[in-house]
């Protein structure tokens, strides 16, 4: 991609989002094993990007800085990606929601020790609570999130009988400057294995705008409002995704390091709940409005998925 055209990208942006980090979306299409191969690929270059695979393509999330250096560097890396692996790259689409600035966060390890109990201010006086099973920044973060509201004096003996506000560990990405360590968990053993789902099949654009239509959302809103969609598609029972998704399993050992594991597709079973889906990370934002009456961006995310 040439000067002239991320030019013409950045001139139709908003003017507070110029020189920001935010998330670019990429596309990918071609054949399913070439596009594992370019999943594979990117994953061992970073490990901000998020993978949903469309019907015969595959879109990749990751930040960069919204100027031309950084857009052509961000564009340069999936057209390259591209031709090594035999693919079309389809071009990038900005994503404006989401104003967090995860590219800059300092890795969590550096400051936090596993097994730490965090505590992050929810205001007025309240406070909610993160459990830190281990990760860094090239393999990513695991965390138990506890669905506990108090006034910050909670013991570590109080929050290990505490309800856990999701069924399984998830993944996050914490900013270590706005948590407190307030105790350590005992009986941790290693090696922790947490179960996740990979998405597979996605519908296309033209079929995410007829389904948001039908929902009473204008196509032209759908990134704006992406949480109003999910919200309504859950409270109709329906989901995005429409193949069966694979299992993906992190590995946390005792050093800090994951191992991601894929395995077979996950079929249908209405007697066991099912792996939450990989790629739907926790932040302190998202965290603070679902332990305030907000909306769970991740919960939602993964029962619309």
């Amino acid at each position: 991609m040439d000067h002239a055209k991320i030019t013409q990208v950045l001139e139709s942006l908003p003017a507070g989002a110029l020189s920001q980090h935010r998330f670019v979306r990429h596309y990918f299409y071609g054949p399913d094993t070439r596009l594992r191969r370019v999943r594979t690929h990117l994953k061992r270059l970073s490990d901000d990007m998020m993978f949903d695979f469309l019907d015969k393509g595959l879109a990749v999330t990751a930040p960069a800085r919204l100027d031309h250096d950084g857009l052509m560097q961000a564009v340069g890396i999936m057209e390259s990606s591209a031709a090594e692996t035999g693919l079309e790259y389809d071009g990038f689409e900005i994503v404006l929601d989401d104003v967090e600035d995860q590219a800059a966060l300092e890795p969590l390890e550096d400051h936090v020790a596993p097994g730490s109990y965090l505590r992050f201010a929810l205001g007025a006086g309240r406070f909610g609570y993160l459990l830190f099973l281990g990760g860094n920044k090239t393999d990513g973060y695991l965390f138990d999130c506890l669905a506990l509201v108090d006034d910050g004096q909670a013991t570590p003996e109080v929050l290990a009988e505490a309800p856990r506000l999701y069924r399984q560990p998830v993944q996050g990405m914490i900013d270590p400057f706005g948590v407190e360590v307030t105790g350590t968990a005992t009986g941790m053993t290693h090696p922790i294995r947490v179960p996740f789902r990979l998405a597979t099949d996605y519908p296309t654009p033209e079929d995410l705008a007829a389904l948001a239509a039908r929902h009473g959302m204008a196509p032209d809103r759908i990134e704006q409002d992406w949480p109003v969609l999910l919200e309504r598609l859950v409270a109709a029972g329906q989901t995005i995704g429409r193949g069966d998704p694979i299992a993906y399993t992190a590995e946390l050992k005792r050093n800090g390091r994951i191992t991601w594991t894929e395995g077979d597709p996950i079929r249908a079973d209405h007697t066991t709940a099912r792996p939450m889906l990989f790629g739907a990370h926790v932040t302190l934002d998202s965290l603070c409005a679902a332990l305030t009456g907000g909306r769970d961006i991740v919960a939602l995310t993964d029962a619309a998925s």
